[in-house]
């Protein structure tokens, strides 16, 4: 399908071998995103050569393809793409490929099979995180994907939200976002830094995006991956401990 703008300046690239599925994605996407380009790949050797023909601000990228991995062709292609964002599409357990995808600038996943509608308006947010046309709101167990996933989806993608998570005993907390910066935690007893600390070492349980109403002060200061790594490090010390235990 063309583009409805016959000079586009940006692009979105998909990586799927499945041919219905990319056919279908193309015709969403481009419907909804006239100023973009979308560009169908089947294969890595395909998408390799598209992300040196044009500048892509957006990779959506399934995880097992004939001639590799989409995080092969990821690693392959950061090089001449460092700024552009990734959307990975996968139908197996993620903690497989969580420390590679992070590490290569994964911000999203969408786990298949995916709603059409929600796929959309997610495409839609990575590619304009300050487009409030549409709802990006979104809700999960905390199984396939762990707490510490969510944070950093939202921070590298530079949202504004506020995520609920529930734990296994029913306790609720709210971590709040900022253009991608973590700046207020809460639970029901703490604030603050201590209040994001307790929700990390949450050990399963769920979450949901609500819609922020009002204000909020400002409790977090730092950069969020120097909190995100020492809630992770408190969290895995107070494992370590209750483990040791009689």
């Amino acid at each position: 399908m063309e583009a409805a703008n016959p000079n586009p300046s940006r692009y979105v690239l998909i990586l799927d071998d499945n041919e219905p599925l990319v056919t279908m994605l193309v015709s969403l996407l481009q419907d909804d995103l006239p100023d973009f380009r979308i560009l169908p790949a089947r294969s890595i050797e395909e998408a390799q050569t598209l992300a040196s023909e044009f500048e892509i601000d957006l990779f959506v990228l399934d995880i097992n393809l004939p001639d590799g991995t989409g995080l092969d062709f990821l690693c392959d292609v950061r090089t001449i793409a460092p700024e552009a964002k990734a959307l990975m599409m996968t139908a197996v357990p993620l903690p497989s490929y969580q420390k590679q995808a992070e590490h290569l600038g994964v911000v999203q996943f969408v786990k298949k099979p995916f709603d059409f509608n929600a796929f959309v308006d997610t495409v839609k947010q990575l590619l304009d995180p300050s487009d409030s046309g549409r709802p990006s709101s979104f809700a999960g167990t905390l199984r396939d994907l762990h707490l510490t996933d969510i944070i950093q989806i939202k921070c590298m993608s530079g949202a504004n939200a506020v995520v609920e998570f529930t734990s296994p005993d029913g306790e609720k907390g709210t971590i709040h976002f900022q253009n991608g910066q973590i700046v207020h935690a809460r639970t029901s007893t703490q604030e603050g830094v201590g209040a994001f600390n307790s929700i990390v070492g949450w050990r399963g349980g769920s979450f949901t995006e609500l819609t922020p109403v009002g204000s909020h002060p400002q409790t977090i200061f730092q950069d969020w991956q120097m909190i995100l790594l020492e809630a992770v490090r408190l969290s895995d010390e107070r494992q370590a401990l209750s483990g040791a235990r009689p």
